[in-house]
């Protein structure tokens, strides 16, 4: 059972429909800069503005939709299963930003290695090597932050 930091991370309230300033907030605060998201934000904001539609759904389901009903995951094991498919699919940047908001709910390291390694039976060592120096590199610089702050 992991104790959950629920305030570490946002996830910011979707009510549809949305003003376009209502979906540019959204996607900034849960791709925050804090979390290392800041460009991929930039990139969803600016897609935002050329088709709001999608984008105002893609914020209801990406996390809007865990606020409306009872969930069987918890916000860490969520972060887990997202962690891996990302990997599997060779996505740094967004590994970089799940490893830390996992980290920041309060997953152990180890939780974190072990969904990686997961991944390993399908995607093989480079996509397994990728993720684990993005896990070294994320977990220090996590460690780094809670010492100081």
């Amino acid at each position: 059972k992991f104790d959950i930091k629920t305030d570490a991370v946002v996830d910011p309230l979707v009510t549809l429909p949305m003003t376009q300033e209502e979906i540019e907030a959204n996607i900034r605060a849960y791709y925050s800069a804090e979390l290392g998201a800041g460009e991929i934000a930039e990139d969803l904001v600016y897609a935002s503005r050329i088709d709001p539609d999608f984008w105002s759904r893609y914020c209801r389901l990406a996390w809007g939709v865990y606020q409306e009903k009872e969930c069987f995951l918890d916000p860490i094991r969520r972060e887990l299963m997202i962690l891996g498919i990302l990997a599997f699919q060779g996505r740094t940047e967004l590994v970089e930003f799940h490893t830390r908001r996992a980290l920041l709910l309060g997953a152990p390291v180890e939780a974190l290695l072990e969904a990686l390694e997961v991944t390993f039976v399908g995607a093989g060592n480079r996509i397994l090597f990728d993720a684990v120096r993005v896990l070294r590199r994320v977990a220090n610089e996590v460690s780094d932050e809670t010492s100081t702050a």
